[in-house]
């Protein structure tokens, strides 16, 4: 049987887990040079709409 306090330091040991997992996965992500680069480029790129709406700004009926 656990006792409260063992039962605490279980819980905060996967806590704790679970945020250095996800900072790894966070310098994984960062340290590959081509995603990062192509977060990058994404950032400069229009917004996507609707392509009637496209249409619409160059006057021509759909």
């Amino acid at each position: 049987m656990q006792t409260a306090a063992g039962k605490r330091i279980l819980e905060d040991l996967k806590e704790l887990r679970d945020r250095l997992d996800s900072l790894i996965e966070t310098l994984e992500i960062m340290s590959d040079e081509e995603l990062m680069e192509s977060l990058k480029r994404s950032e400069t790129q229009p917004e996507k709409r609707e392509f009637r709406e496209f249409l619409e700004e160059l006057d021509i009926d759909a």
